[in-house]
């Protein structure tokens, strides 16, 4: 009830400030639509949480917010246009902590047909997992999307977002070489990351 009462009077400052002069109308609608979800998860989560064994996340991207939407610097993306940003997924992991229940990101993963950019997707993303790991979040496993490259509803096959190829003519199936990168740090426990003062320079993180 109080967090409705506090979406409530935002949204009543919104509209004042709007009539004033502070908001266009199209971001005036956009910010009380994202206010409504954003309490509206948070009070599910919350009315919920004697309810749920565990929490899943499906991290993919993440967008910027600077007097609109979407104001991202895309210095990496993915064939999506998405831009990847592994270190978004240890904030996500942070602000979900409050629940205080254990958490499986159950989807994280990239559309790149050219293999040229998972492995260091995947191994920045696990290090940033590591890094909330150690600072108290409970997280109980990492499931990378996706095993296949797969039917994206709304795009179609071209999307590739597997660790092995699919050649959907045929059938025949090729593992890339980021699943053997992958392999490796399930193998090894451990997350091998180039030093910033040499590339040839390695750094070890157990995990």
């Amino acid at each position: 009830m109080i967090s409705w009462i506090i979406v409530i009077v935002f949204i009543l400052v919104i509209i004042a400030l709007s009539k004033l002069g502070h908001f266009r109308k199209k971001t005036f609608i956009f910010i009380v639509i994202l206010l409504v979800l954003f309490f509206y998860s948070t009070l599910l989560i919350i009315n919920s949480k004697n309810k749920l064994d565990f929490i899943g996340l499906n991290n993919y991207f993440y967008n910027l917010i600077d007097h609109g939407y979407s104001r991202n610097e895309n210095k990496i993306v993915s064939d999506l246009g998405w831009e990847l940003e592994p270190q978004s997924i240890y904030y996500v992991l942070q602000d979900l902590k409050k629940y205080k229940k254990p958490i499986y990101i159950t989807e994280n993963g990239l559309a790149d047909n050219s293999d040229s950019r998972r492995s260091w997707f995947i191994r920045e993303t696990l290090t940033n997992v590591h890094r909330a790991i150690h600072e108290g979040v409970d997280v109980r496993g990492y499931l990378y999307w996706s095993l296949l490259d797969n039917f994206e509803w709304e795009k179609g096959f071209w999307p590739r977002f597997g660790l092995i190829e699919v050649d959907y003519k045929t059938q025949e199936r090729k593992i890339r070489p980021s699943a053997y990168d992958y392999s490796k740090i399930i193998k090894d426990s451990a997350i091998m990351r180039p030093a910033k003062k040499s590339r040839r320079q390695k750094k070890l993180i157990r995990v």
